[in-house]
């Protein structure tokens, strides 16, 4: 070959080739997360019989009640279902107006998961509620809290899809201190009333802990660096 004449067939970005992007910090969330909602599991399966730490915490919690506060917390979960949808109709409002088709689907998709993951668990450990301390009618099992569960997903799913639409950090950051306000207040409303054991909550929060970064996973996997590289041909980057 004539030393003018020089191949070098250099990659030109073209056709898609989708690579899976490693997310390794919500994989160990995940595993974390779900370890603690495993150990929730356990304390809940032995802790729940009279005298025990649960039923202390929930005595300490009753000794505080008032007319006047239980007015409120009733108050706050007559308004607990209509709170969470419009969390809900808020943030894929929000995904569909920026055309975020593939976050809208999946971030619907971890809610349906927890609201099927619930009542499974639910049926699946038939553990009883405190009824004895109960201040409103209560019925079915209590592991894990589904009044917690919902305010936990649907304050993510805003913040999630906030994130995804480029909203500013300053109203993301306001959003949050509100929906863990939020939060925090079904899951104490929830033990004031005697609706549910101290672990039934915290068990909710580390279901939907586990439901996110196993989304964050997927998701992870799902997204893929656009790397186009066309074929090149052999004559193409020849200096004749």
């Amino acid at each position: 070959m004539p030393p003018s004449a020089v191949t070098a067939p250099t990659p030109i970005p073209s056709a898609v080739d989708r690579r899976s992007v490693p997310d390794p910090a919500a994989a160990r969330w995940s595993a974390v997360a779900g370890a603690a909602l495993v150990l929730l599991v356990w304390t809940a399966l032995r802790a729940r019989a009279p005298g025990s730490l649960e039923q202390a915490w929930l005595l300490a919690i009753a000794s505080r009640r008032s007319e006047g506060l239980t007015e409120v917390m009733l108050t706050l979960i007559r308004a607990h279902s209509a709170v969470v949808g419009l969390l809900v109709l808020a943030s894929l409002a929000l995904l569909v107006c920026y055309r975020r088709w593939a976050d809208a689907a999946q971030l619907l998709c971890v809610g349906l998961t927890v609201g099927a993951l619930v009542p499974l668990v639910k049926h699946t450990l038939r553990l009883a509620r405190p009824e004895a301390l109960a201040l409103m009618p209560v019925s079915g099992y209590g592991f894990p809290s589904g009044h917690t569960a919902a305010a936990a997903a649907g304050v993510a799913m805003v913040l999630i899809a906030a994130a995804r639409c480029g909203v500013a950090l300053p109203a993301r950051i306001a959003a949050a201190v509100l929906g863990t306000a939020w939060v925090a207040a079904v899951a104490i409303s929830r033990l004031y009333l005697g609706a549910h054991y101290p672990s039934d909550v915290l068990a909710s929060l580390a279901l939907m802990a586990t439901c996110l970064c196993a989304y964050r996973v997927l998701r992870a996997k799902a997204v893929s660096g656009a790397v186009r590289v066309q074929p090149v041909q052999p004559w193409a980057n020849t200096i004749r």
